[in-house]
């Protein structure tokens, strides 16, 4: 079973993708005097990332539910579904910006770069007074 503190960051997760994707799916068509492929690329990423977040979400509920009969399975699907809501959220994202300038998808690239590796890096502070704190025990 998932730690509850996980649940609620995996549905903030899921719930976030999930309606930025369907607000830009609204967006999206009404912009004018833009790359027209991007804009067909970045819609349709959109439509998969809201399907497989909402699948996410719904997966994620069932865990919830179903807390007992929860296996790694169940879990290793979950993170499946959410890995694609999450890749392709990203390719919309990019096609998106693609499509209004190029400029804007290599500051957007260079932005979530630099994120990953300052996320990576608390995320190691964090994890080695944990390591060491395990240990002594």
């Amino acid at each position: 079973m998932i730690s509850s503190p996980r649940i609620e960051f995996f549905t903030w997760l899921s719930t976030g993708v999930a309606a930025t994707s369907l607000a830009l799916l609204i967006f999206i068509p009404s912009l004018n005097e833009v790359n027209v492929y991007a804009k067909i690329v970045s819609l349709i990423a959109f439509i998969v990332s809201l399907t497989f977040s909402v699948g996410s979400l719904s997966i994620l509920k069932e865990m919830i539910v179903f807390s007992n009969a929860s296996n790694d399975k169940a879990i290793s699907i979950h993170h499946f579904v959410l890995f694609v809501a999450l890749l392709s959220y990203l390719i919309g994202f990019g096609a998106y910006f693609y499509s209004l300038s190029p400029i804007y998808t290599y500051i957007f690239t260079g932005a979530f770069i630099v994120v990953l590796i300052f996320f990576k890096k608390a995320q190691n502070a964090i994890i080695a007074p944990n390591k060491k704190i395990n240990q002594s025990k």
